[in-house]
């Protein structure tokens, strides 16, 4: 409990509460690092800091710090996946399973690292739409499980479904392969019907959503004409 005290003791809750502006309140960086000296985790200084009645600058805190974990994490998945060999998968899945555990990182945030650095990490120069599918399809297969570790829920596939979207967007080479990336996704079990479906239906994000949504009304059709048949047969 003294530890908890010396680590909390320059700030007060009236002080914490005195910011209206959370980008205003101070840092608890240095009372970390003496948390990790003296062998805390994060996770128990922030449930510390939430005792001493510190909630508003923990949580500010937290939001920053998982920030710069997840681009650090960004940064270390890339050099993983771009080596020659790549890191093997286990070994990469590994990595982001101990960052997320030391950092509380949401799935929803993670999906969205390992599927742009899984992109990022393919040469489009001089390529055509095909043969930057073909990759994207290559890419996909061998790292899934990636994906598929975090994919735990419908609102994380959804968060996922939209990062898509907006990658997609800003990409002039993936504009028109948005459709078969998300089917590419599908086949590899890393996004469901329910979550492609209600993404379609009310969930999709406003950049590209006239094009997106057009662009994907065949594989909609297919995956209702196929949930329609599963009904049927029981």
């Amino acid at each position: 409990m003294r530890t908890v005290q010396y680590l909390t003791s320059q700030y007060s809750l009236s002080r914490a509460m005195a910011y209206d502006d959370c980008s205003q309140l101070p840092s608890l960086e240095a009372p970390i690092r003496i948390a990790k000296k003296l062998n805390l985790s994060f996770l128990f200084y922030s449930s510390a800091g939430r005792a001493e009645g510190l909630t508003k600058l923990v949580e500010h805190n937290n939001k920053k710090v998982a920030e710069k974990q997840l681009e650090g994490l960004k940064t270390e998945l890339t050099e993983m996946i771009t080596q020659d060999p790549p890191t093997p998968v286990d070994e990469c899945l590994a990595a982001i399973k101990a960052k997320k555990a030391e950092f509380s990182l949401a799935d929803s945030e993670l999906v969205k690292i390992i599927f742009t650095v899984l992109i990022d990490a393919i040469s489009t120069v001089g390529k055509n739409g095909q043969q930057i599918l073909s990759l994207i399809l290559k890419q996909i297969k061998i790292n899934a499980k990636l994906l598929t570790s975090f994919t735990t829920s419908g609102r994380v596939e959804s968060s996922l479904i939209n990062h898509v979207q907006v990658y997609c967007y800003e990409d002039s080479k993936l504009l028109k392969l948005f459709s078969q990336i998300l089917r590419i996704l599908y086949d590899a079990d890393v996004l469901g019907e329910d979550a492609i479906l209600f993404w379609y239906k009310k969930g999709s994000h406003p950049k590209g959503r006239n094009v997106f949504l057009h662009d994907v009304e065949p594989f909609i059709k297919w995956l209702e004409e196929a949930e329609e048949e599963g009904e049927e047969e029981e």
